[in-house]
């Protein structure tokens, strides 16, 4: 793994909430799966059968670079970057990067966790040479899309899509 500094976020006053957030390189922990599935399956994002093979440590190496954050010793929040030749992108172009299964538990949402794990992103993406990122957001996720729009995402219509089961997504985009 490669660690960054712990990230200290404002809970409540003066109060803070340690973070720490790592680059998985080698081991992918079985609690990142049991966090995909409690947030994208739990919340009807994902069907079980689908997410059996998309959230398992062999598909999300295959997908992109990690990110964990971890609070109290527990898996806290979760992203990938996906490069643009990978086979399971789907938007980016030339130039870009693409950001996929951000999700933070229940247990550690509205502190921050999401957005230090996006900063961390847009941070690798610039250290790569990226000109963008985009991502794409199924149109219930309404605290996601408010988050992206937070730390700079934008809307980027023209590049919405459907899944061949007519599933709807929303495409955002960031200018690096």
């Amino acid at each position: 793994m490669d660690k960054r500094p712990v990230v200290l976020i404002p809970i409540h006053n003066e109060s803070y909430m340690r973070i720490q957030i790592e680059r998985q390189i080698e081991s992918i922990r079985s609690e990142i799966g049991d966090l995909l599935r409690e947030v994208f399956v739990g919340e009807g994002y994902t069907q079980p059968e689908k997410a059996e093979g998309a959230f398992s440590a062999r598909a999300l190496r295959e997908r992109g670079t990690l990110w964990v954050a971890s609070a109290d010793g527990h898996v806290a929040g979760v992203v990938l970057l996906v490069e643009r030749n990978n086979p399971q992108r789907q938007i980016a172009m030339d130039g870009e990067l693409e950001v996929h299964l951000l999700a933070v538990s229940s247990r550690y949402r509205g502190v921050g966790i999401g957005q230090a794990l996006l900063r961390e992103v847009i941070r690798e993406a610039r250290v790569r040479g990226a000109q963008r990122l985009v991502l794409s957001t199924q149109p219930s996720m309404h605290a996601a899309q408010s988050l992206y729009e937070r730390v700079g995402f934008h809307r980027a219509p023209a590049r919405d899509w459907k899944r061949s089961d007519g599933r709807t997504y929303l495409a955002f985009a960031l200018d690096l």
